[in-house]
């Protein structure tokens, strides 16, 4: 095994460095908010559902960047993910439904998973392998929140141990916020795949209709990525995972 040698940011942002980020976020939400309701006019940027994932996701990443040290900061990703996360499922089933942005979707969906599961593990988020990764720090550190430069991956204590004596990194109201919005998102979603099903063969029976999307899913690879929808991260807030969803250039915050 290759040992992993990267540095992790265990820095809080500098009220500018927040102030900046919040902006930059608040206009981009917007921006894809207003050129969302007018997809159908021929100004719009987001026309289609590719262009919508392409311009959500970097905002996506950027968001899930923000370092979870001081408890305001890490309060803050949790709102703007909750924010981007209900934009988000309920704007896809708007779009026509159709097969070919599937796999964009389905990643796009995997990486909020991935998201959620880092903001209530409180961890960091690593652009590379787009998943959460533990802060460690020393054992006799005292300024963790009020931040340091860098710290070796390998140190004695993770960021997690260090809150749980404190307050939660997400609190109940926002764990049952989200999990508002994932169950009532997901049967959105799963209402657009049906329309999509009918779409794509209207003259056939419902269970010929369910035999050849499941089949278009399988020889997609995404029958398996659509049974597990959020499936981590209701498991870690402890609800039944798996089988959600039926099948019937980004900016560094370093440079904030």
């Amino acid at each position: 095994m290759v040992e992993n040698t990267r540095k992790i940011r265990t820095s809080a942002l500098s009220p500018k460095q927040e102030r900046k980020l919040v902006e930059y976020v608040e206009t981009k939400l917007l921006d894809i908010t207003r050129n969302f309701k007018k997809r159908s006019h021929p100004s719009s940027t987001l026309p289609t559902l590719e262009s919508y994932l392409d311009t959500t996701y970097p905002i996506l990443s950027i968001i899930l960047q923000i370092p979870p040290l001081a408890v305001p900061q890490a309060a803050l990703r949790t709102a703007l993910l909750l924010r981007l996360t209900g934009e988000f499922l309920g704007a896809v089933p708007a779009y026509p439904a159709s097969a070919t942005p599937l796999p964009a979707l389905l990643a796009t969906l995997d990486s909020l998973d991935r998201g959620w599961l880092a903001v209530l593990r409180v961890q960091a988020w690593d652009t590379e392998r787009a998943e959460g990764v533990d802060i460690e720090i020393p054992a006799d550190s005292h300024d963790v929140i009020n931040g340091r430069p860098e710290v070796d991956a390998d140190a004695d204590v993770s960021l997690s141990a260090l809150n749980a004596g404190g307050a939660p990194p997400v609190s109940q109201t926002d764990r049952a916020r989200l999990r508002s919005l994932i169950v009532t998102g997901t049967a959105r979603l799963e209402e657009w795949l049906e329309s999509l099903r009918v779409e794509s063969n209207s003259g056939a029976s419902d269970a010929e209709r369910d035999d050849d999307l499941a089949s278009a899913l399988e020889r997609l690879g995404l029958q398996q990525a659509f049974d597990s929808v959020f499936e981590r991260t209701l498991s870690e807030m402890g609800e039944f995972g798996g089988e959600i969803l039926s099948t019937g250039g980004e900016i560094g915050i370093s440079g904030c």
